[in-house]
């Protein structure tokens, strides 16, 4: 190994030190590298106590005793550093050239990003974030999926976080465009998935092959999170910075009044982006937190169209495919986008939305025998996802 490759690899190794010493988070490594010295250095001089240097000094205010305690953990840095490489995967921190620069300008951005696929889409300037709620109604499923696919259209990077429900969808509409680039290669559209986990504990499992399509297609999936890192709840919010640190503008598509992706909303704000929703029904709680949205300032969204023109993109090779706003009726579309729906719950839902339909018409608009589409709707309503009326009518 050439000596300036050996100067990086120590280098890297030292931020990777610093990163699993309690109490010291973004905002600190950040400083230090602004300090302008090599984490090798501050960290070597935070090790030797008594030394002239200051390097790092303040990182504990004084207190001896918790400086006495620094003890990097090289084992998990060394492991890490191997679990990266095993899986095909790259390092990258904000001292390198490839990270990108939407993220380096926000506040507190993640020191290091893991990543596996194509690390030269994280510079695009034409990322936009579609996110929504993990118990997405079949409407919401629809128009992200939608919205997805036609902005990836319009050579739009889509970024998401990977999670059930809207997130999901978003990733689908991507990867459901074929060679649009004629690039034989690439299965689908490029998206960006940002995780709240390390690699070693992908979550959902259920979304281990959606990450693998993600990449196969020429995106990238990233986290700032060893891959020993399990998904714990207060690492999604801090995922959330990432996602809407990535891209121009943030479209939530459904959202409870808790929503996390309030959160994104709100960082997205923080960092000067844009932050847009889209309409849902007044008797949905999924359009709680986007009616909220939209009556702050949000821009409402129909159509993809909407999103170019309002963040000056509109250099747009294709037109986008309007969302119908909860209209079962308005479904001359739903056969074909039905193929990129993979279970008949998914494929169900889209054609479920605020007004009621009935089992027959769900089974002339899926093609799915009847006893499949009844056990089914029966599964939904027990897991609280939609609701029936008498006559086998059913809605969300």
């Amino acid at each position: 190994m050439e000596e300036g490759q050996l100067a990086e690899k120590e280098e890297l190794r030292a931020l990777l030190g610093f990163m699993t010493i309690d109490g010291i988070g973004p905002r600190a490594i950040l400083k230090l590298f602004q300090e302008g010295s090599s984490f090798k250095d501050a960290l070597d001089a935070l090790l030797r106590q008594g030394t002239a240097s200051q390097q790092g000094s303040w990182l504990f205010k004084g207190d001896k005793r918790r400086h006495s305690s620094i003890r990097p953990d090289y084992k998990r840095v060394d492991l890490c550093i191997r679990e990266i490489e095993r899986l095909g995967g790259w390092i990258i921190s904000f001292k390198d050239e490839e990270y990108p620069d939407t993220l380096r300008n926000i506040h507190a951005p993640p020191p290091v990003l893991f990543g596996m696929g194509d690390k030269s889409v994280l510079s695009s300037d034409k990322c936009i974030a579609i996110i929504g709620a993990r118990r997405a109604t079949g409407y919401g499923q629809k128009a992200a999926f939608e919205l997805a696919r036609s902005l990836c259209n319009n050579g739009i990077i889509v970024v998401s976080g990977m999670a059930v429900g809207i997130d999901t969808f978003a990733h689908k509409g991507v990867l459901s465009i074929g060679d649009k680039f004629n690039r034989e290669e690439k299965r689908g559209g490029t998206t960006i998935a940002v995780l709240g986990s390390g690699f070693s504990h992908v979550y959902p499992r259920e979304n281990v092959k959606l990450m693998n399509n993600i990449i196969a297609s020429g995106g990238a999936v990233i986290t700032e999170f060893f891959p020993d890192t399990k998904p714990k709840p207060q690492n999604f919010p801090q995922r959330n910075r990432v996602i809407s640190g990535l891209s121009l503008g943030v479209v939530v598509v459904e959202a409870g009044k808790r929503s996390g992706s309030l959160i994104t909303a709100s960082y997205a704000l923080e960092q000067g982006k844009e932050v847009m929703a889209v309409p849902g029904s007044i008797y949905s709680y999924m359009s709680k937190g986007t009616h909220w949205l939209l009556k702050q300032g949000a821009m409402p969204v129909e159509s993809a169209d909407d999103i170019l023109s309002f963040l000056g993109l509109h250099n747009s090779p294709r037109r986008s495919v309007p969302v119908h706003s909860g209209d079962n009726n308005n479904t001359k579309d739903n056969d074909k986008g039905d193929s990129g729906l993979s279970s008949p719950k998914d494929i169900l839902l889209s054609h479920i939305g605020a007004y009621p339909i009935h089992i027959d018409e769900l089974v002339k608009k899926t093609s799915l025998p009847l006893s499949v589409v009844s056990s089914t709707l029966m599964e939904l309503e027990l897991e609280g996802r939609i609701l029936s009326m008498p006559g086998k009518f059913y809605y969300i």
